[in-house]
């Protein structure tokens, strides 16, 4: 996905197994591979339970290329907690894309409703 001069790649974050750590993997694969995931210059993981910001070393372009682990905007994931048995809380994560400069790591921000987060503690407190 095209912004501005940037090159953006969109994926579910189940297409990655192990979270964070998992992606310099995945993307290792597709950097052997040569796949048009290789061309990115950031790869953007909707829907994932494990947020993060991690550097995948550089991109096409010279610059840092980064993984960005979006937050789940659902209430909760039974096939989640069932696969790792760990919990996450919904959300939504923003941030900035600028021309001639790429994606900017000071710009991320997520979203969480506290009120939300406080009902799924008091869920789940033994």
């Amino acid at each position: 996905m095209p912004v501005f001069d940037t090159t953006l790649g969109l994926i579910h974050g189940h297409q990655v197994k192990g979270g964070s750590g998992g992606v310099k993997a995945f993307m290792n694969q597709h950097s052997i591979n040569r796949s048009p995931l290789f061309r990115l210059d950031h790869l953007v993981m909707a829907h994932n339970h494990d947020e993060f910001d991690i550097s995948l070393g550089r991109g096409p372009k010279g610059l840092v290329r980064r993984a960005i682990g979006l937050a789940p905007m659902d209430g909760g994931s039974a096939w989640f907690e069932q696969m790792t048995g760990a919990d996450s809380d919904p959300g939504v994560t923003t941030f900035i894309v600028r021309e001639g400069y790429g994606y900017d790591s000071t710009s991320l921000k997520r979203w969480h409703d506290p009120v939300d987060i406080e009902i799924r503690r008091q869920m789940h407190a033994f």
